[in-house]
C-alpha cells in the first residue's frame, strides 16, 4: 500500500458529492470519489487513505459496511459518516467511524467535522444521541 493519504469519498448523492469537492478543494485536499463497497475494497488494495468520508447508503451497499471493510483492513483511516437516522447515526459510531454527521449536509457540519478528524491524535468521544434534521 502506498503511504497513509488523502480522501476517500464513498457517496453516491450526486448533491453530496459535489459539496465535499468544493470543501476539499477549499482546503487543497485530494479525494477519489467512490459509490460501492466493492470500490472500497478495491481501493484499499493500493491505497491507504489518511479520511473516509461516507454516506450511509452507498450504491449496492452501506456505511456500515464499509466500516467493517476498513476495520477488517486495519487501515487506521478516520471516518466521517452522514447518516440520514439516530439508528444510523449509533451504529456507525459503534463500528468505528470517527464523527457522524446527520443529513441534510450542511457544509459547516463537514468542515467542523474534517477539522477534528484531520487534526486529532485520539478518536472524538462517542455521543450517546443526536438529532436527526428532517
Amino acid at each position: 500500500m502506498e503511504a497513509r493519504d488523502g480522501v476517500l469519498i464513498a457517496c453516491s448523492d450526486a448533491a453530496h458529492r459535489e459539496t465535499l469537492s468544493d470543501i476539499l478543494k477549499l482546503w487543497a485536499m485530494e479525494a477519489t470519489f467512490v459509490s460501492t463497497v466493492e470500490e472500497v475494497r478495491a481501493l484499499l488494495e493500493r491505497q491507504a487513505p489518511a479520511l473516509v468520508i461516507c454516506e450511509d447508503q452507498l450504491d449496492g451497499g452501506s456505511c456500515l459496511e464499509v466500516l467493517d471493510v476498513l476495520s477488517a483492513a486495519k487501515s487506521g483511516a478516520r471516518v466521517v459518516a452522514l447518516v440520514r437516522t439516530e439508528s444510523s447515526y449509533s451504529e456507525a459510531r459503534q463500528r468505528g467511524a470517527f464523527d457522524a454527521i446527520p443529513l441534510p449536509l450542511r457544509r459547516s457540519d463537514l468542515q467542523w467535522a474534517l477539522i477534528r478528524a484531520v487534526q486529532a491524535k485520539t478518536p472524538a468521544p462517542r455521543k450517546t444521541s443526536v438529532t436527526v434534521r428532517p
